[in-house]
């Protein structure tokens, strides 16, 4: 699936091209993207960058986002939705 919906009168240059072809990939990896940000919002307020409030409200916002049944959001299954692959959670 591309992000490319005919709302545009040319096709998406290559460079365009490959990083929407990237997400395919990025999807795999979001629930450990969503985990290292709860980990480093944790650090930040630890290292008092960040409020524990602060830190608090992101991590609330972000714990849902990588839950493997939210993978549904996403533009398309990935096999993780789909129950396949190896790390299933």
């Amino acid at each position: 699936m591309t992000m490319w919906g005919g709302r545009f009168s040319e096709s998406p240059s290559d460079r365009f091209r490959a990083l929407n072809d990237s997400f395919v990939f990025d999807r795999e990896l979001l629930a450990e993207d969503i985990e290292g940000s709860i980990a480093w919002a944790r650090e930040l307020a630890a290292a008092g960058v960040l409020a524990t409030a602060e830190a608090d409200a992101l991590c609330a916002a972000l714990a849902p986002m990588g839950a493997p049944e939210d993978d549904a959001r996403l533009m398309s299954p990935s096999p993780r939705s789909r129950g396949e692959g190896k790390g299933v959670r």
